[in-house]
Order: C-alpha cells, then sequence, then structure tokens
C-alpha cells in the first residue's frame, strides 16, 4: 500500500476517535448542554477574565455542550453590602433576585470574601458576618433554583504591591481564614469547593522561587489579578469541572526511509489566546498542564528531530520525547492567531453582556431602555454565536525531520 493511502486511513480513523473522544470527554465534563451558568462575585469576577478563559475552554473543548454563561460580577461587593461609595452597588444579598435567580441558573459559582475583611487586620465580627452572608445566599439560590452550586475561596493578596486601599500588610492571612470559613460553609451546605486562594497563593510563591520580582497583579493593586492571574483561576475552575488537557495523535505509523515526516490532524485551538510567561508555567503545573495541547505519536525510529507545527518552528526533540511528553500545538502560529480571535470574541461577548445589565441600567428614567436592553441582548447572543464559529478544531499540519538523516 502507498504512503498516501496507509494516510489516509490514519486520517479517516483519527476523525472516528477524535468524535467518541469528545463524546466520552462531554459524558465526564461537569457541564451539561443546556446548562445556564451565572458567575456570581466581585469586581474580580466583573474583571471578566477567568470567567471569559473558561468559556474560551470550554466552547473549544466541548463543542457538543450548548452552555449558555452570564457574568454577575459587581465592583467592591460584600455578600451583605458594598462599602465602596464610587462603585454604586448595594451587596450581594440585596441584588442575588435581579442578578441570579431571574436567570434561572442550572450551576452558580460563588466569589466573594476579597471585600468583606474591609482590607483591615482580622475582625471575627466581620468573618461571621461574611459566613453568615455567603449562608443566606447559598439558601436563596438553593430555595429559588435547582443550580449546582461552588463555592469559590478568595484569591490570593498580594501586599508587595502595596494596595492603596488597604489598612494592613497582613491582609493574605486574613484572606486565609475567610477561605477556611468558606469552606466549613460549603462541607455543612454539602457543596463542592473550587479553592481558588490556596491555588493563587501557591502559584504565586512558587513564582516568586523562580523570580522575586514576580506578580500577576499590577503596581498599587494587590487585589485584581492580571492575565496570567486569571488564568491561574480559570484552570482551578476548569479542573473542579473535570477538565483536562488535550493529546492527539496516532498510537502506530508506518515509517518509511525518508528524511521528513508529515502528520495533519483536526485539534482544539490552543488555550486563551496569549502565551503564558515560563515562569507561572513552572509554578503551577495544572495551568501548564491546560495550556499545552500535545501531539504524540506511538512508536517514533531512535534520534533527533527538528519539528515544526504549521510552519512555525516548535524545535528538536528526541524520540522518547515526541512519544512520551509530546509535541506542543500552541507552537503554531496561526492557530495562536485563531486562539486570540476566539479570545476576542468572547470578550466582546462578557462586554455586550455588561453593557446590557450595568450601563444601560443606568438610564432608569428613559422610556426605551428595555427595548435597548432587549437588543443588546440578542447582539450578545449573536456575538457567542460568532465565538462559537471561532471556536472550531484547527487543522494542525506537524512536520518531524529527522537529523540523522542526509538529504
Amino acid at each position: 500500500m502507498r504512503k498516501s493511502s496507509h494516510r489516509s486511513l490514519f486520517a479517516i480513523w483519527f476523525l472516528l476517535m477524535l468524535t467518541a473522544a469528545s463524546s466520552a470527554q462531554s459524558k465526564d465534563f461537569a457541564l451539561k448542554s443546556g446548562d445556564r451558568v451565572v458567575f456570581f462575585g466581585d469586581s474580580i469576577t466583573e474583571q471578566r477574565l477567568y470567567t471569559s478563559y473558561v468559556q474560551q475552554f470550554v466552547i473549544s473543548r466541548y463543542p457538543d455542550l450548548n452552555v449558555t454563561f452570564i457574568n454577575s460580577g459587581w465592583t467592591g461587593d460584600t455578600v451583605n453590602g458594598n462599602p465602596c461609595v464610587p462603585c454604586a452597588g448595594v451587596g450581594a444579598l440585596a441584588r442575588i433576585e435581579r442578578d441570579v435567580v431571574s436567570y434561572k441558573p442550572s450551576v452558580v459559582t460563588l466569589l466573594f470574601g476579597m471585600n468583606d475583611g474591609l482590607y483591615k487586620d482580622f475582625d471575627p465580627d466581620l468573618l461571621k458576618t461574611y459566613t453568615d452572608g455567603l449562608s443566606q445566599i447559598i439558601a436563596i439560590i438553593k430555595r429559588e433554583t435547582h443550580a449546582r452550586i461552588y463555592v469559590m475561596t478568595p484569591t490570593v493578596y498580594d501586599a508587595q504591591m502595596k494596595t492603596t486601599w488597604s489598612h494592613t500588610d497582613n491582609y493574605n492571612t486574613v484572606l486565609d481564614r475567610y477561605s477556611e470559613a468558606a469552606k466549613e460553609v460549603a462541607r455543612r451546605e454539602g457543596l463542592p469547593v473550587i479553592d481558588l486562594h490556596t491555588a493563587t497563593t501557591a502559584a504565586l510563591t512558587n513564582a516568586r522561587k523562580i523570580d522575586k520580582s514576580y506578580t500577576f497583579f499590577g503596581q498599587g493593586d494587590g487585589v485584581h489579578p492580571k492575565p496570567e492571574g486569571h488564568a491561574v483561576m480559570a484552570a482551578e475552575v476548569i479542573n473542579a469541572w473535570g477538565g483536562h488537557g488535550f493529546n492527539t495523535g496516532f498510537t502506530d505509523q508506518i515509517w518509511v526511509p525518508t528524511r521528513e515526516h508529515r502528520f495533519e490532524v483536526n485539534a482544539p485551538l490552543p488555550w486563551l489566546g496569549f502565551k503564558l510567561s515560563d515562569t507561572i508555567l513552572t509554578a503551577d503545573p495544572l495551568l501548564a498542564h491546560l495550556a499545552s495541547d500535545t501531539f504524540t505519536l506511538g512508536s517514533v525510529p531512535v534520534g533527533h528531530y527538528s519539528v515544526t507545527v504549521d510552519g512555525s518552528t516548535a524545535g528538536t526533540f528526541t524520540a522518547d520525547q515526541i512519544m512520551k511528553s509530546g509535541i506542543p500545538l500552541n507552537a503554531s502560529e496561526p492557530a495562536m492567531k485563531e486562539s486570540l480571535a476566539l479570545a476576542k470574541a468572547v470578550r466582546d461577548k462578557e462586554d455586550l453582556e455588561y453593557l446590557r445589565w450595568r450601563t444601560l441600567a443606568k438610564f432608569a428614567d428613559l422610556r426605551s431602555k428595555a427595548a435597548a436592553q432587549a437588543e443588546v441582548q440578542k447582539m450578545t447572543e449573536e456575538q457567542f454565536a460568532l465565538a462559537r464559529e471561532k471556536a472550531g478544531p484547527h487543522k494542525y499540519v506537524i512536520v518531524l525531520t529527522s537529523q540523522e538523516m542526509t538529504k
């Protein structure tokens, strides 16, 4: 049989395996088709970063799932108030009916606690207010919906950034207690926990062991993570839901005595759409796993191979590395560009949703407000449909060139 015929058979076999694998993955994933997910939280949720990253992962890895995502984050929120005067908020309990229950969610994530300690040394009364309020939020969601609830612990606070509105350098130790309290509330309520506090604290601590100057926060703000910090958060959410990195390839090949070997595979776009630093990838193995889809081969002749993915240099690999670790598909510049376009499409959807429920809501006295919000909702849905189109698999061309064989 000619080599081209073998490749055609392999291509057909791979597509069948990919379809079967996608179906099997969906069965193991926490989200189901038809789910309505509400991310309920404070300004860290309102940043619309980890929420966007989670959506990118879901629609590119689980294309058969028709899931709706709604961001209900509000800057300055605590569970029962909003002490930030410029934020114009009322607190989670005061807005839960409008911003959670009214959406008829089937999944709700709760991310509060960062603001609840009021950026000062530990106060047991404030902690009790937090735990009581979190319990009330859960009780309302249980009573008014059938949603599956995930309790998130508050993220890390970086005192080295000298947050301008903080009154203590020990706030992360305060958040340690809030994190444990959130876990206890979840245990008492029989709910799963997504432990963002442990994950972000560990990632930042490990990164600083590599580079003392590293941070995923901006100057003067140790509260709101930048993209790499939100990527750590998103990885924890995805992991809690049963998501994992994608590996594709062939378990067996026909190796002919040629210097160059070419493979074509359909696989998901690289996650995130931007390059993560080597520091955070080393500091957070889970993030590194989810952010690096790979191509492996079941058997490779001993030797060294120069590898390109879609014409982009991936590096030099031994046969053992190709078989065990795999070739990173995010080496593909064309695929990374497509992933960046997908990321923008999802963020545009998040921004349109924000326009509908936050910006237009300010114009309460205008009779045309409701109609305008309805039109923006249509735009939001259209934009997310566009994002789904951009989330389709990419055709990767992987070329292995043997360094031992002469031309």
